[in-house]
């Protein structure tokens, strides 16, 4: 073997050695790219479904606060009407402060004759409570000389305690005590949308 033969087979063989290298570090940039390219569809498939999902997530909350706006807007219509109707329901009940009205002043009246103190009368009522005064008997009462801004009736200021008697008390806790009796009556549910 020849000086010649001998570098001729040694550069084929460090030819074949690198090509064989040449080769390896393909199939291993090969395998990269596509573990490489796997991994970024992986990564991006899951940042599609989070997105999703956050998407998913926005929409049912801006689906729960419209339903909840639409039944509160419904919720205060309801109340409007069922007021609306309270109101002319008393403004029925007062009329001309005749008839039932004027039986419901007397009775409160009669109720405080054994009693004393002064009687702070509304506005409206101050000369008919008067009358009834001179009527039944005052008694211990005195009517003082201010009637208050009251709808109607009175309060008794007596030397311990007041006693409120007034239009306004009464048609609170009635309200109170109808409305939601109404509302369920009315729509159901307690006045709640269907």
């Amino acid at each position: 073997m020849t000086i010649e033969n001998i570098e001729r087979k040694i550069v084929e063989e460090v030819e074949a050695e690198a090509a064989d290298l040449i080769a390896r570090a393909k199939e291993d940039a090969k395998r990269s790219v596509k573990i490489a390219g796997e991994e970024h569809e992986a990564r991006a498939a899951l940042a599609e479904e989070k997105a999703r999902a956050e998407f998913q997530q926005h929409c049912d909350r801006s689906v729960s606060a419209a339903k909840a706006e639409h039944k509160l807007q419904a919720l205060a219509h309801k109340t409007d009407i069922l007021g609306g109707v309270f109101e002319a329901a008393v403004a029925r009940f007062i009329g001309d402060r005749t008839g039932p009205y004027a039986d419901w002043l007397r009775s409160r009246l009669a109720s405080v004759t054994d009693r004393a103190g002064t009687i702070l009368a509304a506005r409206d009522d101050r000369s008919r409570i008067e009358e009834l005064l001179r009527q039944q008997g005052a008694g211990g009462l005195t009517l003082a000389d201010e009637p208050l801004p009251l709808r109607g009736g009175f309060i008794l200021h007596g030397e311990k305690t007041d006693i409120d008697l007034s239009l306004d008390t009464a048609l609170d806790q009635l309200r109170k005590q109808l409305i939601p009796e109404l509302a369920d009556k009315a729509f159901g549910q307690s006045g709640g949308s269907r």
